[in-house]
């Protein structure tokens, strides 16, 4: 095996070949080290293709004399090996020399090619040596993996200069290779030219490219007379360094701003992940109470970079609404100072009712087992862990006021009176829940659907929402000596002031103080622990559902145009009675956890959700669900089951009785037609 050796003069090299290695997520790569271990010319499922001609004399291994290749011959140069071929022929024909790479399978769509473009011409080979000579390249892509010329599409057309001398000339290419994820593709390495010395390729990197939105932090409203500021942070991932980030900013498509932000942004040996914030400040003053778009157009700098787009809207507000205010207590039976937040959760559901002018304070107790057994945190346990979370503590009683002001005691009354004083974008109204009616035993783990509607104050094209529903319940008494409540209270007086001194941080308000009382030494429940069979429990949660971030509200929104959404969950065992339930939905801003919108709604209102049997007025249908089976009783009819949302789930031809396993859980609509007739009923399954 020979081995083939371009001279270079030392130190002529501004790169080692270490500086442009990568890491994942590169996910094809090739540099021909190992290859030219063993062999001279490309193998591997590699392929070439010439033009025919003869090279001439100086291109002596590039022989068989009569032009079958091998195209493409491995020279060793320092650290590198590289794919060359020749563009001196003896007749000087045009080089059309193609290196073809195996299949490769493309699982990203943002991505880069990085290669070197190499060149060699001998001294005097060019006529004199300060003579240059400009070698021209494609890169062609196919799409299909297949092989033949045809079957490839050009992605990147270039030349690279080369002079006559002892050195190879290489030249760092990066260029963009987009659209191709989920395909298996070839590459090809076209070398066009003629009597322009040696052209050729090597350390061939494909890599993933992304640049993400990091954090948005610009304003979702601005009111009239304001200045509009854009900001953002955001991720650069590249398979190469660049040493600045150009931004394009316009607004209501107008160019604003363009600016540089210098910076060494993507890595070429450890695929690093750069923040950079770009914040565009008081761009203009806000005069009206359109809404405005913005367009960010990012480009990195380096050869083949795709510019990338964030496009988003800031609002401006048409109408505000009364601000309801959601108090999440957490609180348990062994928690000796927890009756203080009792107290507070009660005056606060009896005193903030709503009105035209104010809005109302929705009373959440949500217990845990912190300080002994409590039965009621069954249920709760993600709910506490995450509340806690966004707390910054887990002490009890601890609240957290529409998830904006947290880590408060739960008698701040300032706090209630601060928030419900301020105006929300958003409102939200439940327009009906769907409950299973009977006993817990009968109905624990049947579906319950909540509608509900939400407004937005202002025109936007979509907001970062999302949407929580809590069954709450009432008048819970102890069944066991679990539910025994400690009561550091029990010691002071029955006017309440002594119990001022409960917590020195905060004294509760005078209002408040009735309901203390009832705590108090000659109060009802003045004795620590509280008997079980004494004790009644208000607002406990019974579960949060699906999640405590909820679950998304993507729409577009006209101002003040309700949107109807629902949410279903499954109702808990922990629920003693139905009947003393409420359930309680929260609209949250997933920016910053806020709850932007609320309401409750008592289980007086709640409709049957499940129907056994309806009779058809005329006697022809019938329809029933029993334990898993749907039933139907018609002539000549056919039977469709439907989703809520409309979907069809299944179709049956109905002469006489029809009985099937249901293949499907939840509410769902029966519709059965005849010739004459039509019946529909919503069953649960």
């Amino acid at each position: 095996m020979k081995k083939i050796f371009l001279s270079f003069a030392v130190g002529a090299m501004a790169m080692t070949a270490s500086a442009y290695t990568f890491s994942t997520p590169q996910f094809w790569a090739e540099d021909f080290v190992e290859m030219a271990k063993d062999s001279d010319y490309v193998t591997d499922g590699w392929l070439t293709y010439g033009n025919g001609a003869t090279p001439s004399e100086l291109d002596q291994l590039f022989y068989p004399a009569d032009g079958s290749g091998p195209y493409f011959v491995l020279f060793d140069y320092g650290s590198y090996s590289i794919a060359m071929a020749t563009t001196d022929f003896a007749n000087g024909e045009e080089a059309d020399q193609w290196l073809i790479t195996p299949e490769i399978e493309v699982p990203y769509g943002m991505s880069t090619l990085s290669f070197y473009a190499c060149t060699y011409n001998a001294q005097g080979q060019l006529g004199s040596p300060s003579q240059t000579a400009a070698h021209p390249y494609k890169v062609m892509v196919s799409e299909t993996a297949g092989t033949a010329k045809e079957d490839f599409a050009e992605a990147f057309a270039a030349t690279v200069t080369c002079r006559g001398s002892e050195n190879v000339e290489m030249t760092q290419r990066i260029i963009s290779l987009n659209g191709y994820e989920g395909k298996t593709v070839r590459l090809a390495f076209v070398v066009s030219g003629s009597q322009q010395g040696l052209t050729g390729f090597t350390d061939l990197r494909w890599g993933q490219y992304t640049m993400l939105v990091d954090s948005d932090l610009t304003k979702e409203v601005v009111e009239i007379g304001d200045k509009l500021s854009i900001d953002y942070n955001i991720k650069l991932k590249a398979p190469t360094t660049c040493p600045s980030l150009h931004a394009d900013l316009y607004v209501n498509g107008e160019k604003l701003a363009d600016e540089d932000f210098k910076k060494t942004f993507g890595s070429a040996t450890s695929y690093t992940a750069i923040i950079q914030r770009l914040k565009f400040s008081d761009l203009f003053t806000v005069e009206n109470d359109n809404a405005i778009s913005y367009r960010i157009e990012l480009t990195p700098d380096f050869e083949g970079a795709v510019t990338s787009v964030i496009e988003g809207g800031v609002g401006v507000p048409k109408i505000k609404y009364l601000n309801n205010v959601v108090v999440e207590e957490m609180t348990g039976a062994g928690c000796g100072w927890c009756p203080r937040g009792a107290a507070a959760l009660d005056f606060y559901h009896d005193t903030y009712k709503g009105s035209d002018e104010e809005g109302k304070v929705i009373s959440i107790a949500i217990h845990n087992t912190a300080y002994g057994s409590d039965p009621m945190a069954l249920g709760n346990e993600r709910y506490t862990t995450t509340l806690a979370e966004l707390n910054g503590s887990a002490g009890l009683p601890g609240a957290v006021f529409n998830r904006t002001s947290r880590g408060l005691d739960p008698v701040n009354d300032t706090e209630v009176k601060r928030q419900l004083a301020e105006r929300s974008h958003n409102t939200a109204t439940i327009t009906a829940v769907e409950m299973p009616q009977g006993n817990i035993e009968d109905i624990e783990g049947q579906t319950a659907t909540v509608t509900f509607e939400v407004k937005n104050g202002y025109d936007a094209q979509m907001r970062n929402l999302s949407a929580a529903v809590v069954l709450i319940e009432n008048n819970v008494t102890g069944k066991n000596r679990d539910y025994n409540q400690t009561n550091y209270l029990a010691g002071y007086y029955s006017t309440g002031r002594e119990a001022y001194n409960a917590f020195a941080t905060l004294r509760p308000s005078e209002g408040m103080i009735p309901y203390f009382n009832l705590y108090c030494a000659s109060g009802e429940f003045g004795s620590d622990p509280v008997p079980f069979s004494k004790m009644v429990y208000n607002h406990a949660s019974r579960g949060i559902f699906p999640a405590f971030q909820g679950q998304t509200l993507n729409n577009v929104w006209e101002s003040d145009v309700p949107q109807t959404f629902s949410i279903d969950f499954e109702i808990p065992s922990t629920v003693l009675d139905i009947a003393n339930t409420e359930v309680v939905l929260l609209v949250i801003n997933n920016a910053d956890q806020a709850i932007v919108a609320s309401d409750i709604f008592p289980a007086a209102n709640y409709t049957q959700s499940g129907v056994e049997t309806i009779e058809a007025d005329d006697n022809e249908i019938a329809i029933s669900a029993a334990n898993g089976t749907l039933s139907i009783t018609a002539s000549g009819a056919v039977a469709e089951v439907f989703a809520l949302d409309g979907t069809l789930l299944a179709r049956y031809n109905v002469d006489g009785n029809l009985n099937v396993n249901a293949a499907w859980n939840g509410l769902v609509v029966v519709k059965v037609t005849t010739a004459t007739s039509a019946k529909t009923a919503k069953l649960l399954f």
